[in-house]
């Protein structure tokens, strides 16, 4: 018998309205879980085309995969306008040396939506090989503060060819890009003050740059956001564009949730990330009072009550997570189960009680957004033993 049948709460990414993301167990309503974020959003759909979705629907997200997930994520702006726009004016086309400015055809090829808005993009160095000969693509985002920001786009060459083509921060550094015949994300994260967002180039030769001395791209959805890494694409015409974070969560079910004994289970699937950020929260309704997973910097953890207990560097991709505990009048004893490593056990606060809130990738205030993928969040009204743990996690 599979231990999933003595769940009390089963949420996968199937069943969805909008506001709702509906439970698998148990088969009412008690278990559906509420979903609010204030704008629309972008997410892979299962043919692998980027789609808005609507306000507070949520984001059931096929990325790299076949199988669905629960994309979760914070208020991020798109600070890069005319997205999809690179023949606008707002894109400025440079030429140095014996180079020629790059030419730009509005929307003559498919991009990653699947409609015919993607812009052919073509790059001549005119067989200059001197590192003066130029030909940049660029926005401008004028900025005064030093803060991280990551800027994308989307790119393919049109003709079947693999092309290197330079890709610079808005500080200046540089980094190269190979450019395949297939839609690529390409992503570069910088700290500094500058008023160049997105800069591609073909350059003559110069250390750490590309050789190739002509090539034709498809380009589409480009990206300028604060933070670390990029989110969902985000697109803009003639203003800058804020998508809202995504809140799910469910209040009053303390009869879902193991009071004295229980088991919390997430499988999530996670890229690096320096940010704090929250995977799943048992609450009170409070900040002061639960039982979370987080992960900081590169570590995973659990936290009974505020005290957190390390269990080591966090999986990047699948991460299966089980914790089951015990709460007593002054402190909760633990077991602690990620993937195949080594089981975790100790003692720490006692939580609270009674716990009636859950938060689904946020703390319990609906804040620090997971800014990742959950396929599966599942608890027990009861602890299981140590090798039930090892068998939800093993992978």
């Amino acid at each position: 018998m599979s231990l999933l049948t003595e769940a009390s709460l089963i949420v996968t990414p199937n069943g969805y309205n909008v506001g709702k993301l509906y439970s698998v167990v148990p088969n009412t309503t008690l278990g559906d879980m509420n979903v609010s974020r204030a704008t629309s959003a972008t997410r892979v759909n299962s043919a692998g085309i980027i789609e808005l979705v609507a306000f507070n629907a949520p984001r059931i997200d096929y990325t790299n995969s076949t199988c669905p997930s629960i994309l979760i994520e914070p208020t991020r702006i798109n600070w890069v306008l005319r997205s999809e726009e690179f023949d606008n004016v707002y894109w400025g086309k440079v030429a140095g040396g014996v180079a020629s400015a790059p030419v730009v055809t509005a929307n003559v090829e498919t991009a990653p939506d699947g409609t015919t808005t993607a812009d052919r993009v073509v790059f001549n160095l005119n067989g200059g090989t001197l590192s003066t000969a130029i030909s940049q693509l660029e926005s401008a985002i004028f900025t005064s503060i030093s803060i991280t920001r990551t800027q994308s786009v989307y790119i393919k060459t049109t003709d079947g060819t693999t092309k290197v083509f330079t890709f610079v921060s808005p500080t200046g550094s540089v980094t190269t890009i190979t450019v395949t015949s297939v839609y690529q994300r390409f992503t570069l994260t910088s700290t500094g003050i500058n008023t160049a967002s997105i800069r591609l180039r073909l350059r003559g030769s110069a250390s750490g740059e590309g050789t190739a001395t002509s090539a034709t791209i498809a380009i589409w959805g480009a990206q300028y956001e604060d933070g670390s890494n990029a989110t969902s694409y985000i697109p803009t015409t003639t203003a800058i564009v804020t998508r809202n974070d995504d809140v799910i969560s469910k209040t009053g079910v303390s009869n879902l949730i193991g009071q004295t004994n229980g088991t919390i289970f997430v499988e999530a699937n996670l890229r690096v990330n320096a940010d704090e950020r929250r995977l799943l929260t048992i609450s009170n309704g409070t900040e002061l009072q639960r039982i979370i997973f987080w992960t900081l910097g590169t570590t995973l953890y659990i936290s009974f009550n505020g005290v957190g207990v390390s269990s080591g560097n966090f999986p990047i991709g699948t991460a299966k997570i089980a914790v089951g505990y015990t709460i007593g009048a002054s402190s909760t004893t633990y077991s602690i189960k990620v993937n195949n490593n080594t089981l975790i056990t100790g003692t720490a606060a006692a939580a609270p009680n009674p716990l009636s809130a859950i938060n689904l990738g946020s703390n319990s205030t609906s804040g620090l957004q997971l800014n990742d993928r959950i396929e599966s969040a599942t608890l027990f009204t009861t602890r299981l033993i140590d090798q039930q743990l090892a068998t939800l996690t093993a992978i």
